[in-house]
C-alpha cells in the first residue's frame, strides 16, 4: 500500500513482483482488455495521511461511475488470494436434441448452482461498508466469486454458465444494489433503477423525484447496515462519494447522513426521528463519529420513517 514513507518510491514506479496477488490479477486483466490506467484504493490513495483520505473520499463516486470496468474480487478475503480463488470443477454435460418440430438445440446438464445474488450479497467482498458504493455505481462490473464469474451491468446479469439473471425478478430484500439516479436526471448513471423499480410494484411511489431519493436512500440504509467497517469512524466517509453524487444530481444537502430540501424542509426535521429495525441492535460506539441526531452516531439498521417524505407525494 502507499503510506507516507512509500510515496516517493511508489512513484518512480512500482514492480509487479512486489505486489499482492489480487493487484497482480488485476493488472493482467486489464492489459488484456487493453486499458491503459487501472485505480487500486490502497495504491492511489495515501493510507496514512488523513488529508488525502478526506480528499480523495468525495470522489469515490466519480472513480467508479466513470470507470470503464469495477474488477471485485468478490471471493477473497484478502489481497495475498488473489481474483481465481481454487474452487471445485463444475461438471456440465451438453447433449443434442433433435426435436419433432424441426428444431435443434442443446441441452446443457450441470449440478445445481447457488442463486447468483444470494452468492454475492453473502461473499467476503461485498460484507464490506467501503464496497457498497462501489457496487451501486460502477458501470460495469466482473464479479469473480467462489462459484463462477459473474458480468454485471446495466442491461444484464450474467453468470459464467450462460444463465441470465434480470433485476425484476429479485425480490428487494435479496438483491444486490444497483440502479438508481439515471431515472432521477437522465443520465447514466448505472444500475440503480431497479430500486426504483421495484418500489414501484411495490406501490411506495409514482412518479417523483423526492418519493424516489427518500426510498432509495432507505434502501442504502438497510444494506449498508449489514457491512463491516474496520474502522467505525468510517461510517459516514464509505457512504461520502455515493452521497456526493446523488447530492449533485437531485440538488438536495446531504448532512451527516440526512437530506435536506430547502423545498420540503420539514421533511429533514421529520428524516431526524429515524428509528432503529432492531432495537435490540441499538449500540453506542466507544468513540463519537458523528452528531447525536444522526443515525450514523449509533450501530443499528436505520429506518427513515415514512412521515419524512414530502407530504404532497404521500400514498
Amino acid at each position: 500500500m502507499t503510506t507516507k514513507a512509500t510515496l516517493e518510491k511508489h512513484r518512480k514506479g512500482l514492480q509487479y513482483r512486489s505486489l499482492p496477488q489480487t493487484i497482480r490479477d488485476a493488472i493482467d486483466m486489464t492489459r488484456e482488455i487493453g486499458l491503459e490506467y487501472l485505480w487500486v484504493d490502497a495504491l492511489c490513495i495515501v493510507q496514512d495521511d488523513n488529508n488525502d483520505w478526506k480528499q480523495e473520499a468525495k470522489k469515490m463516486g466519480q472513480i467508479y461511475e466513470r470507470a470503464y470496468l469495477t474488477i471485485a474480487a468478490t471471493a477473497s478475503n484478502d489481497v495475498s488470494i488473489g481474483c481465481f480463488p481454487s474452487r471445485k470443477s463444475r461438471v456440465m454435460v451438453s447433449l443434442p436434441c433433435d426435436s419433432s418440430d424441426a428444431r435443434k438445440g442443446i441441452f446443457f446438464l450441470a449440478a445445481p448452482r447457488v442463486e447468483p445474488f444470494t452468492e454475492l450479497d453473502h461473499a467476503p467482498l461485498n460484507s464490506r461498508g467501503w464496497v457498497l458504493q462501489e457496487r451501486m455505481l460502477s458501470n460495469r462490473i466482473i464479479h469473480f466469486a467462489k462459484n463462477q464469474v459473474y458480468w454485471q451491468c446495466s442491461q444484464q446479469f450474467v453468470a459464467e454458465d450462460g444463465s441470465i439473471a434480470y433485476w425484476k425478478d429479485h425480490s428487494p430484500h435479496r438483491h444486490s444494489l444497483s440502479r438508481t439516479m439515471a431515472t432521477w436526471a437522465g443520465r447514466p448513471v448505472p444500475h440503480m433503477d431497479s430500486i426504483v423499480e421495484r418500489a414501484i410494484v411495490q406501490g411506495y411511489y409514482r412518479e417523483h423525484l423526492d418519493q424516489k431519493i427518500w426510498h432509495t436512500w432507505n434502501q442504502v440504509l438497510r444494506f449498508y447496515s449489514r457491512c463491516r467497517l474496520t474502522f467505525p469512524s468510517d461510517k459516514l466517509p464509505a457512504l461520502l462519494g455515493m452521497a456526493t453524487e446523488m447530492e449533485e444530481v437531485a440538488e438536495l444537502q446531504y448532512v451527516e447522513g440526512h437530506w435536506y430540501d430547502h423545498s420540503h424542509p420539514d421533511s429533514f426535521l421529520t428524516s431526524l426521528l429515524w428509528y432503529a429495525a432492531d432495537p435490540g441492535g441499538l449500540v453506542q460506539p466507544a468513540q463519537s463519529r458523528a452528531s447525536s441526531w444522526s443515525w450514523a452516531s449509533m450501530d443499528a439498521c436505520p429506518r427513515i420513517p415514512a412521515s419524512a417524505f414530502p407530504d404532497k407525494y404521500c400514498l
